[in-house]
């Protein structure tokens, strides 16, 4: 505890919101403060507008001693942080508003996107394991629906985009595994992603090779079929080209279709 900082503050967002010290959680708060402190942390060392923060807290109808009480709750936070030996000032007051300074401190949005950058790099220098163990690692940080239980409406537009990213990241190791011969383990995982989101034609992409190559091919034509009518029904459009070609392949028996 000699350094500038004092302790060092864990901030979780990939999941309900929690903040740590070592290993006590601290409790996150009212609703304001979870609102107010969300905010900050989708913007790491940004400044958050206090017009922004009162929207988000109480929407087009504010009252009138609003800007006090965001006041109030950054006050609260930042006593909550000294009480637990953290030394420097987390949030800073910087016109028009606050950021969140987390250099020194651990926010798990943070780990995960280095992590998927790794991941990438990894991809691009052709080590597959290298980039299935960060993936792994990234997606290990996720606790449940990213920012569960806070409201306001830019919170939750940016829970939905984590979830998006979540995805996206677990496709990609979807990907990789299957590339690596893993068909069989990856398939219970596959058709409960296709189950719950059922127009990501990249998924329903890698069910039916996996499918395909475990000697399913009726239940991977069935997906493909399933895929193409909901699409149609839900959508209004045709599959993809790259679902097409896999429909083709199947029918052609080609004895390695991609899962690209």
């Amino acid at each position: 505890m000699g350094d500038a900082v004092g302790e060092r503050l864990d901030f979780g967002i990939l999941g309900p919101l929690v903040v740590g010290v070592g290993e006590r959680t601290l409790p996150p708060g009212g609703a304001r403060q979870r609102t107010v402190l969300a905010l900050l942390l989708l913007s790491p060392g940004r400044i958050v507008a206090l017009d922004v923060l009162v929207h988000e807290v109480w929407g087009d109808q504010p009252p009138a001693t609003a800007r006090t009480q965001i006041a109030i709750v950054v006050a609260a936070l930042r006593k909550a942080f000294r009480s637990e030996g953290v030394a420097d000032e987390v949030i800073g007051t910087a016109h028009p508003g606050y950021l969140l300074r987390a250099a020194e401190h651990r926010l798990d949005g943070a780990v995960f996107t280095g992590l998927v950058a790794e991941a990438q790099t990894a991809i691009r220098e052709r080590r597959p394991a290298g980039a299935a163990r960060c993936y792994s690692e990234a997606l290990a940080l996720w606790r449940g629906a990213a920012l569960a239980g806070v409201t306001g409406r830019r919170v939750e537009d940016e829970a939905a985009r984590w979830e998006e990213v979540r995805l996206h990241a677990q496709e990609a190791l979807t990907g990789i595994r299957l590339d690596l011969g893993h068909h069989r383990e990856l398939l219970p995982e596959l058709a409960a992603t296709v189950r719950e989101h059922p127009l990501r034609e990249r998924a329903r992409y890698q069910l039916v090779p996996a499918r395909y190559r475990c000697g399913r091919r009726a239940e991977a034509l069935e997906a493909l079929r399933e895929g193409r009518r909901r699409l149609v029904d839900e959508l209004g459009t045709e599959p993809g080209r790259e679902l097409q070609e896999l429909y083709d392949a199947i029918l052609r028996d080609d004895p390695s279709p991609s899962a690209a």
